[in-house]
């Protein structure tokens, strides 16, 4: 497995069959339908990084963001899919240990790396603590009580 920078046109037609009811798209980013100009906008975004795992075959099985929040030194893994066919083969936890090695080693002032979950997702919570996530309690007072949080520490 191997993780990539998104950016190749094909990608975009991967991940947009993967997004295939409102359920789904629900649960990937919060909206009842992802269209081509909301990616667009995420690719535009300057503290955003885009990728995906490929297999063996150079096909993509996973998309996940890195969100870089410079001030604060904390990133958030966002925004993560795997393909249908490959949901509950363990590529979510795979896909999230790769984001992670990649922000250790190529952000390097990130202390702390974060993800939020939707509360009934037990299949994300799942990952996130198979990546040695741990869950954040209490929630920050101003950061969104609606998810579940989850953290890493990496402060040096």
């Amino acid at each position: 497995m191997e993780l990539r920078k998104y950016y190749d046109p094909l990608d975009r037609e991967w991940v947009a069959g993967w997004i295939d009811s409102e359920e789904v798209a629900t649960a990937f980013c919060g909206l009842n339908r992802v269209t081509d100009q909301v990616f667009e906008g995420w690719l535009a975004a300057q503290d955003q990084l885009q990728f995906v795992l490929v297999n063996e075959n150079n096909e993509p099985v996973a998309y996940g963001e890195i969100w870089v929040e410079e001030e604060s030194r904390d990133v958030e893994i966002a925004h993560l899919l795997v393909t249908n066919e490959a949901r509950g083969e363990g590529f979510g936890s795979e896909m999230m240990r790769k984001l992670v090695e990649y922000a250790t080693a190529k952000l390097k002032q990130t202390q702390r790396i974060l993800a939020r979950n939707e509360p009934e997702n037990e299949v994300a919570a799942a990952a996130l603590q198979k990546a040695l996530f741990v869950r954040m309690e209490p929630v920050p007072e101003d950061w969104s009580d609606e998810f579940d949080w989850y953290w890493r520490d990496l402060a040096r």
